[in-house]
């Protein structure tokens, strides 16, 4: 067992997107099955307001870019993991959650 120790993260996140996130949304935690991807384990992460997270302004049709760019955001924080948290290996996953069903609610395109 791992017990309950603080897991730091960090990452990096740009709204490449038409619109900036309206809600207070948070943003969960998974550790997922390295096989079978199920969530083992997840929390929320505290401190982080997705609103701030503007996209780029002034859209130019013909070159299919913004005129300003969409600013990335470094994103830091910690989750306590549970003491019932099997040691092993874990796949990290993050997702913003609508309030409405605590579901994933945003779309990322991701790069690794």
């Amino acid at each position: 067992m791992l017990g309950n120790w603080p897991f730091v993260l960090s990452f990096a996140v740009r709204n490449a997107g038409s619109a900036p996130l309206y809600y207070a949304w948070p943003i969960k935690v998974s550790m997922l099955h390295p096989h079978t991807r199920e969530a083992v384990y997840h929390q929320k992460l505290k401190g982080t307001d997705v609103r701030q997270w503007m996209p780029g302004d002034r859209w130019v049709w013909w070159q299919g870019e913004d005129e300003v760019a969409p600013q990335t955001y470094e994103v830091k924080g910690e989750v306590a993991l549970s003491a019932t948290l099997q040691a092993g290996p874990y796949i990290v996953a993050q997702a913003v959650l609508d309030h409405a069903g605590d579901l994933p609610a945003a779309r990322f395109a991701i790069t690794s």
